[in-house]
């Protein structure tokens, strides 16, 4: 008698293949022994193997060049992907050089420093406002600017 592993292998398919198989009746087996366990009559195990398609692992040949041509078409787009990532690449490199180039020409082309000093805020006052809430070089208050 045989088991189920080894009708699996023999049949090329799973041991849950053919414990379905066992159970739909379309592969007979006896569940005999304790713990209790299907074996399967090892003729009946050959001529299913025998009548399995020819090709590789059980595959028939159409599936086989359907599998070939499917691979051969994912291979060509591979290939145009890599030469696209390729491109990017490149393109990126470039970008890095008329970065670096613009930079340099930026620190070249940078203004001097002015040479007139900056007005500096009053002692006291962060918002550079005298005493008396004055702008700066007039006598009246700073929010009467437009009365005059």
């Amino acid at each position: 008698m045989t088991t189920i592993a080894e009708a699996a292998n023999t049949l090329r398919v799973s041991e849950k293949t053919v414990r379905r198989r066992i159970k739909d009746g379309s592969l007979p087996a006896q569940l005999i022994g304790e713990p209790p366990r299907y074996e399967i009559a090892p003729d009946l195990i050959a001529d299913m193997a025998s009548s399995l398609p020819a090709g590789r692992d059980g595959w028939s040949g159409e599936a086989v060049s359907m599998l070939s041509e499917l691979m051969d078409s994912l291979q060509v787009q591979l290939k145009e992907k890599d030469r696209q990532l390729e491109e990017k690449d490149r393109q990126i490199r470039e970008l890095h050089v008329l970065l670096q180039t613009s930079q340099e020409h930026v620190s070249r082309a940078m203004l001097p420093a002015p040479s007139a000093p900056v007005p500096q805020a009053v002692a006291g006052h962060s918002n550079g406002v005298r005493s008396g809430n004055t702008t700066p070089g007039l006598s009246q208050p700073w929010w009467r600017f437009w009365q005059n």
